[in-house]
């Protein structure tokens, strides 16, 4: 008749009696160390997988930076379409422009752009690249603005570009997945195109689409918002800009003129004589043109 049999527990106490207190601490420490491996390898795993997860995140935001893409949200479904670019804005919550009819400048480094001056009809900057290829601005612009960087950059800031020129179906893209995303907020498309018209421009009304503009941020803050005010890059810029041809497009006590809110990032290639005179005569660029018409027709 064979002998019951004995459970593992029973077993493995069974043998622990047998052993030595040499071997029985032996074989703790080794158990110890087993549970330590099997630890380690499990926080591992974690790591491992919480790195994969953020190397996924990042470049995501890094295929967004570049290539400036809409997110998912806003191209859930099909958008509607935008007006042309000959029309301007619908009305909005924008503060209204007091300088809705400026003349347009001879110069074409003063073009204005926007929600009443849309860009003419099959208009086309001769563009180019940046330094590094990614972006493009008009020509003289994008070399003025690798310049500019270069100079700040060798005091030892990390002035960069964000955005940069933006075709006009580029920007209809933009502004139709702002629309999209005020109408999955319950809007309806009338009162969506409304609220985009605040955050994105009109498509032909936007600076982004002459070649002559620049988001600008720098190595630690690329998020394009208010708080760049508070980076050292951009008190260079403030102090630098003009004598590259460049100015801030929409200053903060400028809103009520230019109809656009305070935008310490985005800064406007003008030409350097121009930046300079309109940084001395504290105007932005629609009070800037204004006035350089006024005092045209009065000169005899």
């Amino acid at each position: 008749m064979s002998s019951p049999r004995t459970s593992a527990p029973a077993r493995r106490a069974n043998d622990l009696r047998h052993l030595t207190p040499e071997q029985l601490r032996r074989r703790r420490m080794r158990e110890r160390q087993r549970r330590r491996r099997r630890c380690r390898r499990r926080i591992l795993l974690v790591l491992f997988v919480i790195a994969m997860l953020a190397a996924a995140w990042g470049i995501t935001l890094a295929i967004e930076h570049w290539t400036g893409a809409p997110s998912s949200q806003s191209q859930s479904a099909p958008a509607p379409t935008a007006p042309p670019a000959s029309q301007s804005a619908p009305p909005s919550s924008r503060p209204q422009s007091e300088s809705t009819d400026v003349p347009a400048s001879a110069d074409p480094l003063l073009l204005l752009a926007n929600k009443d001056n849309p860009l003419p009809a099959g208009y086309a900057p001769d563009l180019a690249y940046l330094e590094g290829g990614s972006y493009q601005m008009q020509s003289e612009a994008a070399a003025a603005f690798d310049r500019m960087k270069n100079a700040a950059n060798a005091t030892g800031l990390h002035l960069m570009a964000c955005s940069t020129y933006r075709s006009v179906e580029r920007q209809t893209e933009l502004f139709n997945a702002e629309i999209q995303k005020w109408m999955g907020q319950g809007m309806d498309e009338a009162a969506a195109r409304e609220q985009a018209a605040t955050v994105v421009m009109v498509p032909g009304c936007s600076e982004h689409n002459t070649g002559l503009a620049v988001d600008v941020g720098s190595i630690t803050n690329q998020r394009v918002e208010e708080d760049f005010e508070n980076e050292p890059e951009f008190a260079w810029l403030q102090e630098h800009a003009a004598e590259y041809g460049f100015i801030l497009r929409y200053p903060a006590d400028k809103v009520e003129v230019t109809g656009v809110t305070y935008e310490p990032w985005h800064y406007r290639y003008v030409g350097v004589e121009n930046a300079q005179k309109i940084k001395e005569s504290g105007l932005c660029l629609e009070e800037y043109l204004a006035q350089s018409h006024t005092e045209k027709r009065e000169d005899p």
